[in-house]
C-alpha cells in the first residue's frame, strides 16, 4: 500500500496526539463552489504579486541608485534629466504657487529661511529634509539675533543654487549671482523698508522700518504668524526673477 506523504502533520496531530475531535469535515469544504472560489482568490493574489514584482523591476535603477545632494555637492554636477523632470513637475502645479507653499511651510513650523528654500528644494535636487537642515540657523534673523531676515537669506541661497559658481574663478556666475540677490534684496526693502529682522518687526531696541507691506491687512490664515507674508513676498520675488530670466534666455535664442 502506498501512503501519500502530504498531510502527515495532520495525521500526527489528529491521531497520535489525539487532538482531533473526530468530526467529519464540513461538506462545503469539498464543494465545487468553494474549490473554484479559492482557486480564483489564489490566482488573483498570485497574479497581483507578479504585477507588483514587474513594477519594482521596471524602476529597479531608482531603488539601487538615485543621486542625492551630497553627490551633487561633491562632484559639482547635477543629474540633468532627473532635475528636468522635477522642474516640469513644479511648473505643472498651477493651482497653488510656490509662494503660497512657502507661506504654508512657515505656518507649519519651518523658520523663515527654511520655509522659502524648502518650497523650491525639488527644483535643485534637494529633499525637504536637506533644505531644512541647510537653512536651520536662519530663523529669527540668524539664530534669533534679529540680524538679516531669514527669508532674505533664503533668497541668497536660492540665487546661489540658480546661478552661483560651483568652483572658484567663474567670475561671470559670481557677477550674475551678486546682481540677482542685490535686485531681490532691493525689491524686498521696497515693501518692508529694511532687511533687518528686528527693524521689520519693530522690536525693542530697533527703529521700526516703514514700507507699504507694513500697513497691509494680515489675512486670517496668517494671524499670529505675520512673518508668513514676508516669506511669501520673498518667494514671489524669486519666482519673478526666474520668469524674467527665462524671458531673457528665450530672447537670446
Amino acid at each position: 500500500m502506498i501512503i501519500c506523504g502530504r498531510g502527515q502533520i495532520f495525521l500526527i496531530i489528529g491521531n497520535k496526539l489525539r487532538m482531533s475531535k473526530g468530526k467529519a469535515a464540513p461538506r462545503w469544504l469539498s464543494s465545487k463552489w468553494f474549490g473554484n472560489g479559492f482557486l480564483v482568490f489564489f490566482m488573483t493574489f498570485f497574479l497581483n504579486m507578479i504585477y507588483a514584482t514587474v513594477l519594482v523591476a521596471k524602476d529597479i535603477k531608482s531603488l539601487i541608485y538615485r543621486p542625492q545632494t551630497w553627490c551633487v555637492l561633491s562632484n559639482g554636477k547635477y543629474d540633468t534629466n532627473d532635475l528636468q523632470i522635477k522642474k516640469q513637475r513644479i511648473n505643472m502645479n498651477q493651482e497653488r504657487t510656490l509662494a503660497d507653499i512657502a507661506a504654508d511651510n512657515y505656518n507649519n513650523g519651518y523658520n523663515c529661511g527654511q520655509a522659502l528654500v524648502v518650497a523650491f528644494a525639488e527644483r535643485y535636487g534637494f529633499s525637504k529634509e536637506q533644505a531644512s537642515q541647510i537653512t536651520a540657523a536662519f530663523g529669527g534673523g540668524l539664530g534669533r539675533q534679529r540680524l538679516t531676515c531669514g527669508a532674505v537669506m533664503g533668497m541668497g541661497v536660492l540665487a546661489g543654487l540658480e546661478d552661483g559658481n560651483s568652483v572658484p574663478g567663474e567670475k561671470d556666475k559670481v557677477k550674475t549671482t551678486f546682481n540677482a540677490i542685490q535686485m531681490m534684496t532691493e525689491k524686498f526693502k521696497e515693501q518692508y523698508g529694511s532687511v533687518t529682522c528686528g527693524e521689520i518687526l519693530g522690536l525693542k531696541g530697533y527703529a521700526k522700518a516703514e514700507g507699504p507691506a507694513q500697513h497691509q491687512e494680515i489675512p486670517e490664515a496668517y494671524k499670529g504668524r505675520p512673518c508668513a507674508l514676508k516669506v511669501k513676498l520673498a518667494a514671489q520675488i524669486f519666482e519673478d526673477y526666474l520668469k524674467s530670466k527665462g524671458i531673457a534666455e528665450d530672447k537670446q535664442k
